[in-house]
């Protein structure tokens, strides 16, 4: 069995038929994983590993056939002890000798599998940059796919998984030093995200300050908000969306990257969504692109934004500006 992870393991996730996945991570999870981790003194062995943990030429063959040209070569593909190795110029072996492979994979064809999405996120935390890794979780855990071949760059599609689980995945790991990074980040991801954009935003303006970000208290991305009844007809919806949501503050902050230009249609449905919300007692930021996107007007969103939050900055013996703007920079101009 083909087991891909790492890289790989995200470019399967980003390119495979979304509805077809779901429904074999839910028939999985409904059925009760056991605990990933195993004592250390019950490692695998090539003797005691599970047939289907046993990679062959054949089964990369047939891999590579189908899903090549989906997959970054060198592929990557995790076994579970040395004696496993795929010793083929189209492989990069990693080695998981205390952990099950079972427990952490799906099986998606008789010849192959792919660690679950908890797996990814962590794997790759161990081996991107912090801010490529947490963009990675926001995906995942977020209501988009990166599709290059989209218009957008990407298609929206139902979460793989969510923060909680990750961390409880992270939680049952805890005797893999290696995923130390991705227990350090999985607390900065959020949970339904729509757009990398939004993953992005989201991001910059929750990290801490020594992180890079702007220290915001905690947000909900794409809550939920029920529509007063009378309110229908000037959004013909029973609920809204709010983008970045401040629950407590009452603070809503939307994006709009094509809101620069844009017709009277769209206008007219903008209009009545503020109205809506701020009728509803929400203060509403709206951003574009231009905004978000040059760092002079960024900042003065974030000055009118801490406003909004009531928040009263303290004064630091350290600047923290020229870490904040390589951050902001990263994630929105790098990805």
């Amino acid at each position: 069995m083909i087991t891909l992870t790492d890289i790989s393991s995200l470019e399967f996730y980003r390119c495979v038929q979304q509805q077809a996945i779901s429904n074999l991570l839910e028939q999985q999870r409904s059925a009760g994983m056991p605990p990933p981790s195993k004592p250390a003194t019950n490692k695998l062995s090539p003797t005691r590993t599970p047939n289907f943990a046993r990679p062959t030429r054949k089964e990369l063959d047939w891999v590579l056939s189908h899903y090549g040209s989906y997959l970054t070569q060198p592929i990557h593909v995790m076994i579970p002890d040395q004696a496993f190795r795929l010793r083929h110029p189209a492989v990069v072996n990693h080695v998981c000798s205390t952990v099950d492979l079972a427990n952490i994979s799906l099986r998606i064809e008789p010849h192959m599998a792919v660690v679950l999405p908890e797996i990814c996120f962590a794997y790759l935390a161990a081996s991107l940059p912090p801010a490529q890794a947490l963009m990675v979780g926001m995906e995942l855990c977020g209501a988009y796919r990166i599709n290059r071949f989209a218009e957008r760059g990407f298609t929206n599609v139902s979460p793989l998984t969510t923060q909680q689980a990750i961390a409880r995945t992270l939680r049952g790991l805890s005797g893999t030093k290696s995923l130390n990074n991705g227990r350090q980040l999985v607390r900065y991801l959020h949970n339904d995200s729509r757009s990398p954009m939004e993953s992005a935003l989201a991001t910059i303006l929750s990290l801490p300050i020594k992180r890079g970000g702007q220290g915001f208290p905690p947000m909900q991305l794409n809550a939920r908000l029920s529509v007063p009844k009378e309110a229908y007809p000037l959004v013909n919806s029973r609920y809204l969306l709010a983008d970045l949501l401040w629950e407590e503050q009452r603070v809503i902050v939307e994006y709009d990257g094509i809101l620069d230009h844009t017709g009277a249609e769209r206008i007219t449905q903008d209009a009545g969504r503020r109205i809506v919300l701020e009728s509803m007692g929400f203060t509403v930021m709206t951003l574009t692109k231009k905004q978000v996107c040059n760092w002079q007007s960024f900042l003065a969103v974030k000055n009118i934004l801490d406003k909004y939050l009531g928040i009263r900055r303290r004064s630091s013996k350290y600047d923290w500006s020229e870490l904040q703007h390589q951050l902001w920079r990263d994630l929105l101009f790098s990805r």
